[in-house]
């Protein structure tokens, strides 16, 4: 039986009694609903909507409308088709851009999917369990690990992806690639792609079916008080807020990062700080920011503490591997400490180290309070971890994400260094930080040792 799964007349569903109210906050300009669809789930808000989840009993091929109620479907949830073992096939519109972690995870009978040119991530387990599966991963996605599949066969056009916890008959690739490395170290065949591999350039085709938001709110009229008491200028600045600025920055930044956006320009650079200097010294050429955030401690006064913020939000966010001592044969504990943090509400990170170190645990620290899951048993060791409550979370200087446990070689007969890294590949490390929004970050990466003297 094939399922399709195309969004029909709002007002047909509605008089049909599928459509339910699901939650409305009035202090939300969102409006959710709740639709159900042959066999899919589909949230709608005031601007896209969200493939919530997809029936168990749902069989055959499945295909996720592009536009249902008026808006784009660009979303999918995470776990959403999880579990739905009697799926052949699914299409995906263009105008999804991610696919979540465990999303098509025990779809055991899908034995094909279109993954569309503007998905740029895939998450851990999306196809775990889809040991029918033809999986094509497109060179858009924008991924440095690929990691715990388990597929018929993997094609992959990125020569230097870091595959992890892959499980395939056969994996496709370009000659020299990781995916070769992978397949030889792990028993599995490789064919080797014709030609040379694609270049990734800036210029990305325009996703179609895309909208711009066009609701904007009421410009907001303000005066900024300087530190002695007076009005800076005597200027009215005026600060325009729309919906798809918002998004933009959105998109160009973590949402942790917006308020230190002083000039508007959804970036935050040095240039910040230097018009919030400006400012603050009451500059009479300096711009006043039509969209920026001048006063960021919102304290209603621009002084130097401003500029502090600005600057410290400037510092680079790290993750930096611990320096440890030990003996030969002995256990040894090497932390994995967090710098810099602006507020992340999950990540990942795979750790590289000397094959004199044997792992024997990873355990939680305290820089979030959050779902940690941990593999120690293959290398790299992988950390990935969730925030509790979803929201981002600032860890202090120092805090550390993790306590990774090693036995060291007892063989060692003089002083030894034996690096613990972030995995590297291509000049790019591995590890991948997220806000609430989806947002994802990296970080600058400090390599640890640990020092082994008999």
């Amino acid at each position: 039986m094939k399922t399709k799964l195309i969004a029909g007349c709002m007002a047909a569903v509605i008089a049909a009694g599928c459509l339910t109210y699901a939650a409305y906050d009035s202090g939300d300009v969102r409006a959710v609903y709740a639709a159900s669809v042959d066999d899919l789930t589909i949230t709608v808000y005031s601007d896209s909507a969200t493939v919530a989840k997809c029936s168990k009993d749902a069989e055959g091929e499945i295909e996720i409308p592009a536009e249902y109620g008026g808006v784009p479907v660009t979303v999918i949830s995470k776990g959403a088709f999880s579990g739905c073992t009697k799926i052949t096939s699914v299409s995906l519109p263009s105008t999804i851009t991610s696919i979540p972690d465990s999303c098509f995870n025990g779809c055991s009978s899908l034995s094909s999917i279109n993954i569309p040119v503007g998905v740029k991530r895939i998450g851990m387990y999306a196809f775990y369990n889809c040991d029918s599966l033809e999986l094509v991963i497109p060179y858009t996605v924008e991924e440095t690990v690929l990691s715990s599949f388990s597929v018929e066969s993997l094609t992959i056009y990125d020569s230097s992806v870091v595959l992890y916890g892959i499980s395939a008959n056969t994996i496709y690739g370009y000659s020299g690639s990781t995916a070769e490395t992978y397949a030889k170290q792990n028993g599995i065949a490789f064919i080797a792609l014709e030609g040379e591999p694609p270049v990734l350039t800036t210029a990305m085709p325009v996703v179609q079916g895309s909208t711009t938001r066009n609701t904007s709110t009421q410009p907001a009229v303000t005066t900024w008080p300087m530190a002695d008491g007076s009005t800076a200028r005597n200027t009215t600045i005026r600060f325009a807020t729309t919906t798809a600025r918002a998004t933009t920055m959105a998109k160009n930044m973590p949402k942790s990062m917006v308020k230190y956006d002083v000039n508007g320009n959804g970036a935050v650079n040095i240039a910040d700080a230097v018009l919030l200097a400006r400012l603050v010294s009451e500059d009479s050429s300096a711009p006043y920011p039509k969209y920026g955030n001048p006063d960021v401690n919102s304290d209603g006064v621009l002084t130097v503490e401003d500029i502090r913020i600005v600057l410290n939000a400037l510092r680079p966010f790290s993750v930096q591997i611990g320096k440890v001592a030990a003996k030969p044969g002995a256990k040894v504990t090497v932390p994995v400490q967090i710098y810099g943090d602006k507020g992340t509400a999950g990540g990942q990170v795979y750790i590289s180290y000397d094959s004199r170190l044997t792992p024997v645990s990873v355990t939680a620290g305290d820089a979030y309070a959050a779902s940690i899951h941990a593999e120690s048993a293959y290398y790299p060791i992988y950390i990935g971890w969730s925030t509790n409550d979803g929201m981002e979370q600032t860890a202090k200087d120092g805090a550390v994400l993790a306590y990774l446990e090693f036995t060291v070689d007892a063989n060692i007969r003089q002083t030894e260094y034996l690096a613990v890294s972030v995995m590297n590949t291509a000049g790019q490390n591995s590890t991948r930080f997220s806000d609430s929004d989806g947002y994802v970050f990296s970080a600058n990466c400090g390599s640890g040792f640990v020092t082994v003297t008999p």
